[in-house]
């Protein structure tokens, strides 16, 4: 529930995810340029940790991304994604990786609505992974992590 919103948005395993009893669906975003993207900084703050999250910035801007939004809710991250307001998300390089209640209720809300998860190196998503990657599509993912 994103209750500034009123927005409630929910999924059941097999039967798809919803906003406020509406059926919903990522957007059909498959490349960067095209995108905008989600990151989050978490509460790290090694120097080290924080150049790789300003690196990955840079990186997507120089691809010329439509925008980068940090919204602070893994959650809310995941559920935007879900309904096509925003189309990836790349977090996990700066430290204080998000935990599973941060996000599994999201991870099964953005699988409903069509998008696809994995981890930085493109691996299988597990709740125990320290990075993410969300996106409304395959293409997207493979090239953030490009």
């Amino acid at each position: 529930y994103e209750p500034f919103k009123d927005e409630l948005f929910l999924a059941i395993r097999g039967c798809g995810s919803y906003l406020n009893g509406e059926q919903i669906n990522v957007s059909k975003a498959s490349s960067i340029s095209s995108s905008l993207i989600l990151t989050e900084f978490g509460y790290g703050r090694i120097a080290d940790d924080l150049d790789n999250g300003w690196n990955v910035l840079r990186k997507f801007l120089l691809k010329n991304v439509h925008g980068v939004r940090m919204l602070g809710s893994a959650v809310v991250d995941l559920c935007y994604i879900s309904n096509g307001r925003l189309d990836a998300l790349y977090s996990g390089l700066s430290g204080g990786s998000w935990k599973p209640w941060d996000y599994a209720a999201g991870v099964l809300i953005l699988t409903e609505a069509g998008g696809y998860i994995c981890d930085i190196n493109g691996d299988e998503f597990n709740l125990y992974s320290p990075t993410i990657i969300a996106t409304s599509t395959k293409e997207l993912a493979e090239e953030i992590k490009e």
